[in-house]
């Protein structure tokens, strides 16, 4: 070959590689949505089966002995995690380190990464990866990360704030339960029966994916549970609706179903989606 056909072949070559680079880009990123909703549709199905075992949902965070235990704790025996299930003391917090008074730091990354040699208990269990609960797309710098979080209820202006009965962040599906300061507080979890909206009309678990174990960024932290108070998708890590999707986020609603919001989605929409009770499903076209 003569130098200017290497140079023609060389310049070819840089074209066809221009054209696949990004679609085998748009490629990854669009398996990497596929397994997060299938995540999504995975926890769905858990909590379901939970519920139909159980008479009632889990509590988002269950405050009973001060322990703060998670949704995503009690339905481990649903997503093939028995193990982990059975090795959980839920008499002890879940940052418990085994003994009586041996107590650890769970924002510590040093903790949660597994670089504490004295590290065991709830919190040991607590820094394992589960992977139904991270999303494919987005990258954690601790263990035990999950990136889906239980729905409390909108904490709107005009509903009488706080977690006792009938209040905004107990309006929602994954609530709390037995707070010990709460006059009114739930002592269990949310009945299906209780949806007047209709399940597919009610958001059960959002994706709120990268938020740090301080901000309920851990599955065993009861904390992981949070409500949607921005109009904004994709604005903030930090207990909103945020997934590393690009412009939009997926919400799991209470049939099973997985909703796909995007930046441009009304807070009308969303608040009315976040209530089980509201009667609102009329926002919902």
């Amino acid at each position: 070959m003569t130098l200017v056909e290497v140079l023609v072949v060389v310049v070819i070559i840089a074209i066809l590689m221009s054209l696949l680079i990004p679609a085998i880009s748009a490629m990854r990123a669009a398996a990497r949505r596929a397994q997060c909703q299938a995540n999504l549709r995975n926890i769905g199905q858990a909590l379901v089966n939970f519920e139909s075992a159980n008479g009632a949902l889990p509590a988002g965070r269950d405050q009973k002995y001060w322990a703060e235990h998670s949704w995503a704790t009690r339905v481990l025996p649903f997503i093939e995690e028995q193990a982990v299930f059975d090795d959980y003391d839920w008499r002890k917090p879940w940052w418990n380190m085994g003994e009586e008074g041996n107590w650890a730091d769970p924002w510590d990354l040093e903790y949660v990464n597994g670089k504490r040699d004295d590290i065991e208990g709830n919190l040991a269990l607590a820094t394992t990866d589960i992977p139904v609960y991270q999303c494919p797309a987005t990258r954690h710098n601790f263990k035990g990360a999950i990136d889906y979080g239980g729905n409390y209820g909108p904490d709107l202006p005009d509903m009488e704030p706080g977690f006792a009965r009938g209040q905004s962040l107990e309006s929602g599906m994954l609530v709390a339960a037995n707070l010990q300061q709460t006059v009114g507080s739930r002592r269990r979890g949310v009945r299906l029966t209780e949806v007047d909206d209709g399940l597919s009309h009610t958001f059960l678990v959002l994706e709120d994916a990268g938020r740090q174990p301080h901000e309920g960024g851990m599955w065993a932290n009861g904390h992981n549970c949070f409500s949607p108070e921005t109009s904004v998708i994709n604005a903030d890590r930090s207990n909103e609706i945020y997934s590393d999707h690009g412009q939009i986020a997926f919400a799991l609603l209470g049939d099973g179903s997985v909703m796909t919001l995007t930046e441009e989605t009304e807070f009308s929409v969303i608040s009315a989606l976040s209530t089980r009770s509201g009667h609102d499903a009329h926002y919902i076209e």
